[in-house]
Order: structure tokens, then sequence, then C-alpha cells
């Protein structure tokens, strides 16, 4: 008799368990039904994945340009269907409109091959950018320079915030995103651009969301400050501290010094000097902050997340002067809150040499 109970009960559970399961099929297939696709006009969309991106930023990515409903509904789909563990890195041509099904589909066919892959280093300035796409056959150089000195032609809405100003070497210095690109051999420099653009507004609309950021400063300001401290600050501990004397100098009308201002100009843009003379800081430009108050004209190079993330979040200090350690010589600098203290650690600094 106990015997029969048992095998009642345990007929009981898997009954239970199958009914469980079958529910749990059906609310997943509900929701994946009610997320739906996005309706499309067919429009060619070039969309590349780097090698070893994650499904998930692949999701986010599609979203932020509005080929899939729901980003965790992408994701769902593709861990359910033998798609999500196929898929290929490289430049796939989507097209507005297509279902969750095909856009995977076309993931697991290999990129094109008739493809460049380029890294752009941090603190890079657009001359720099240039030497390298020509030296790596993307595009002529001139070419590039010239789709960096106009906000024409590109959709990013952000670019209508850049104030025209007087002075610019080019108006989309500090926009150009730092990053791995993967662009078809036959790109112009306009394509390669307008793929900088679009991936510094992703980046920087996730830090502003990240840093719920509600300073003063516009977003102009903020690359701007950004690009100093991307150029000045090696330890990027040290970021936020830089970034803490930018906002105290800012804040009682003191010129910013910054020598990093002064080789933009005193190199064209190329930083292949790493060393400021006295006649340097005396030179006319409206990015000279030696001479000039306030933030310089523009930009002087694109930074990366940490750089931006500091100029949103500076390190409230007194400190209104710093300079290298000589004796560390890593790249570190030390902070002082006087004039005095300033001048009595540089000659610390030289005694140890």
């Amino acid at each position: 008799m106990d015997f029969y109970l048992k095998e009642k009960k345990k007929h009981k559970k898997g009954k239970i368990l199958l009914v469980v399961l079958i529910l749990c099929a059906i609310c997943i297939g509900a929701v994946l039904f009610a997320m739906g696709d996005v309706k499309g006009n067919g429009k060619k969309v070039e969309f590349t994945i780097p090698k070893g991106q994650s499904i998930i930023t692949t999701a986010e990515r599609l979203k932020d340009k509005q080929l899939i409903a729901s980003k965790w509904g992408f994701v769902i789909y593709a861990k359910l269907t033998s798609y999500g563990d196929d898929i290929k890195h490289g430049v796939h041509t989507l097209k507005s409109g297509m279902t969750k099904k095909e856009i995977l589909k076309n993931f697991t066919t290999a990129g094109s091959e008739n493809t460049i892959t380029f890294t752009i280093p941090e603190g890079y300035s657009v001359e720099m950018i240039g030497d390298l796409l020509e030296k790596k056959g993307v595009c002529k150089k001139a070419g590039f320079y010239k789709a960096a000195s106009t906000t024409e032609g590109y959709t990013n809405d952000f670019l209508k915030d850049i104030p025209k100003r007087q002075g610019y070497y080019y108006i989309l210095e500090g926009y150009l995103y730092p990053d791995t690109y993967n662009v078809y051999k036959r790109s112009t420099a306009k394509q390669v651009v307008q793929k900088m653009l679009d991936n510094f507004q992703g980046k920087y609309n996730a830090i502003l969301k990240e840093k719920k950021y509600t300073g003063k400063h516009s977003m102009f300001e903020l690359v701007t400050m950004a690009s100093i401290i991307e150029r000045e600050a090696e330890i990027q501990s040290e970021r936020p501290m830089i970034a803490g004397v930018i906002e105290n100098r800012l804040r009682i009308n003191m010129k910013l010094q910054m020598c990093p201002t002064v080789l933009y100009v005193t190199t064209k843009g190329k930083y292949d000097a790493n060393k400021v003379y006295y006649s340097d800081l005396k030179v006319k430009s409206p990015y000279n902050t030696y001479v000039n108050k306030g933030l310089p004209v523009g930009p002087i190079c694109n930074s990366d997340d940490s750089a931006l993330k500091a100029a949103m979040s500076p390190d409230k200090n007194d400190y209104l002067f710093y300079h290298t350690n000589e004796e560390k010589k890593d790249g570190s600098h030390i902070f002082t809150k006087t004039y005095k203290e300033h001048e009595d650690t540089q000659i610390i600094d030289d005694k140890s040499k």
C-alpha cells in the first residue's frame, strides 16, 4: 500500500512539473511575442560587431539604432535559439524592419572580409587619427581633416550644440571617440567620422546617465575639459584631482595654464614634442590657456570614458597647482594649494635629480 501511495505521489509531482514547464514556455513565448519586432522601410544599415562583444552589448546597440524593439527580448530569443552561440564579428549589412530571427541569421554569417580594422588610442587628435587612417589604408588624411572640419552632413543631434567659434582647428575634435572600428575598405572619410560620432554619442549618453550629471557645464565644456585631463593625466586615479584643479581655477577666474593646450598649437595637433619652452607660453592662439582665461576655444584631443567621468565628477579639493613628480618619474603629480608650496616642492624635486 505504501509503495502504491509513493508511486502515485511521484507521478503527481511529475505532472505538476510538466505543467509548470509548459506554463513557463507559454509565458516566455508570450513575452517574446509581445515584445515583437520593429517596423521599417528596408533601408540598409551597416552594423559592426567587434571581436568579443557580448550579446547584451550587441542588443543594446541594436536597440539604440532602433533595429529591435527590446534589448532583453532579443537576448532571450538569441539564447533560446541556436543562432545566439554562432554570431560572427565583422561588418554586417542589415535592413530596417528585419525580425529578430532574420537579424540573428545574418549575424551567423561571416562579417564582410572587405573591411579594415583599426584602433584609435585615447588622447589622439584629429591630426594623429588622420595619419593613422592613411597608414592603414582607410582614407586619405586630407579627406579626413576636411570631414572633421564641419558638422554638415552628419546625423547626430548633439552637433547643433557645438558653438561656432573662430580659431577652431577642427570643430569635431573631441567627439571622435577612441575605440576599435571595423569599416568597409571603400568607406569615405565622412562615413568613418559618422561611425566615430555615433560611438561618442552612445558612450557620452551612457556616462551622463551613470553619473546623473546635473552640473552647470555644457557638453561642449565637459568634452573640452576631458580633452585637457586626457593629455595631462597618465595615472587614472589623478584624473578627478586634475579636474578639481580645473574647476577651482575656473571658479576664481584664474588662467588654467595647462601645457597640453600649448603643445596642441606648437605641434599642430601631433603631440610629437614633450617639452614646452617659455617662449611657447606666449604663442598667440585661442587654445593657449597661458594667454587666455577660461577653457580653450575647443577640445585638444579625443578622450576616453575616464576623462569624461572625471570632468563630470571632479574631486572636491583646494588645489590650484600641480607639477610632475620628478622623484618618482612615473607620470604622477604633486598637488599644492598655494604658489609658494608649488615652488617649494619644485625646489625639492630639483634637488632630488
